[in-house]
């Protein structure tokens, strides 16, 4: 399968929109993820892992709720990229209760969090410069 940029996923509040930046796969989340809700979120974060990828971001910086349903699906997701490709989650999310969660949580120690796409891009830039060239 390959990865098509603007591919959606919704249920009830919760959006899901995967695209591209800078040739990482970006998935962003607009509304709120609860059990009702977070197959919308399960689904992207599979179309995008079930592709191939090497990274993934995950932009929550329009999300206005999220439960523990929502958290988990993240952590299952990390948890499968890692398996699948040996690389790292992303997440992009503002000072908000989200963010707090996600620490308090401990998720900040599986997946790397940013405030800001430019920090996240940063990130990704010096970590393709550290890694070295294939023979």
């Amino acid at each position: 399968m390959s990865f098509q940029p603007r591919k959606e996923f919704a249920k009830g509040d919760l959006r899901v929109r995967t695209d591209f930046f800078k040739g990482i796969p970006i998935i962003e989340c607009f509304g709120e993820a609860d059990i009702s809700t977070v197959s919308a979120l399960e689904d992207g974060l599979s179309y995008v892992i079930e592709s191939g990828v090497k990274e993934i971001v995950i932009d929550l910086r329009r999300m206005d709720f999220m439960d523990s349903s929502g958290f988990n699906a993240l952590v299952q997701g990390a948890k499968r990229l890692e398996e699948a490709s040996g690389a790292n989650m992303i997440i992009i999310c503002p000072r908000t209760h989200i963010e707090k969660c996600i620490r308090l949580l401990g998720i900040d120690a599986l997946i790397h969090v940013f405030h800001t796409l430019s920090a996240a891009f940063e990130h990704l830039e010096k970590k393709a410069v550290a890694k070295p060239k294939a023979a």
